[in-house]
């Protein structure tokens, strides 16, 4: 729900089912790995305006964030 929420708001459409499998799919990479390693996922967060509360799993955040990064760059929403 949360990719097909963020890949809406940004192209003003629903993902493809291939479209929002892929994305699922580079998710679930990122949240395996940033839970293997906090360390990362802590390093990426320390970027930006808005530091993160404590309530929120690092691990979670940091792909999350990866993701949104990797929707924000498509050519569908850069050319828009």
């Amino acid at each position: 729900e949360r990719l097909t929420w963020a890949f809406r708001t940004a192209t003003n459409r629903l993902p493809e089912p291939d479209e929002l499998r892929v994305l699922a799919s580079g998710l679930s990479k990122r949240l395996s790995s940033f839970h293997q390693q906090p360390d990362s996922a802590q390093k990426l967060l320390q970027f930006g305006d808005h530091k993160t509360q404590g309530t929120l799993d690092p691990g979670e955040l940091a792909a999350y964030t990866v993701s949104a990064n990797v929707i924000l760059n498509l050519d569908e929403v850069i050319m828009h």
